[in-house]
């Protein structure tokens, strides 16, 4: 039995665990259908290990597949101390960008993600990323499914998220800052 926490929507609060049979390698459409979830959906969520007061407190943001978002300030949580944690869950293939400012600016810093296979990805730090390369994430290097990141870091990256991009978005093999 596996077990999936997955951030919903901004009415669902909490967890939702997925059960897969032992064989199961990647999240099925049928999986996916349960979840709510029709391609893929990225889900931010704001931590704070310094506040003892919240431990167990979650604060998340959920972004739908293809939902670009140039600013995304106006989360109830987005001004409170503390840092991004994401999940992702979607199709091989499926990419996003994070941005480090609003209009998807990659002056403060950028992470692109691309799934390669159908498992979900957690990560948990964002910005422990070599810079300015292509990596490839194999299942275990903290995540469950396999991806490509290209980092561009910036200062207060993981804390400052402040737009989201699906799809490429640049011209040629790597982004660039612009």
């Amino acid at each position: 039995m596996k077990k999936l926490c997955v951030l919903g929507s901004f009415t669902l609060a909490g967890c939702i665990f997925l059960l897969s049979n032992a064989n199961a390698d990647s999240l099925s459409d049928f999986d996916l259908a349960r979840l709510g979830i029709s391609q893929a959906e990225l889900n931010l969520t704001k931590v704070d290990p310094n506040n003892i007061m919240c431990d167990d407190c979650t604060q998340f943001v959920t972004f739908r597949a293809y939902e670009n978002r140039k600013d995304f300030t106006d989360f109830p949580y987005y001004y409170q101390s503390g840092f991004y944690q994401m999940d992702f869950i979607g199709k091989e293939k499926t990419m996003v960008t994070l941005f480090g400012q609003k209009g998807f600016n990659t002056k403060k810093g950028f992470l692109v993600l691309v799934k390669l296979d159908n498992k979900p990805i957690r990560i948990s730090d964002l910005d422990k990323m070599p810079s300015r390369q292509w990596i490839t994430v194999k299942p275990g290097d903290d995540s469950e499914g396999a991806f490509d990141a290209y980092y561009y870091p910036y200062e207060g990256f993981q804390s400052d998220i402040a737009s989201v991009k699906w799809g490429k978005w640049w011209e040629g093999e790597s982004p660039k800052v612009n």
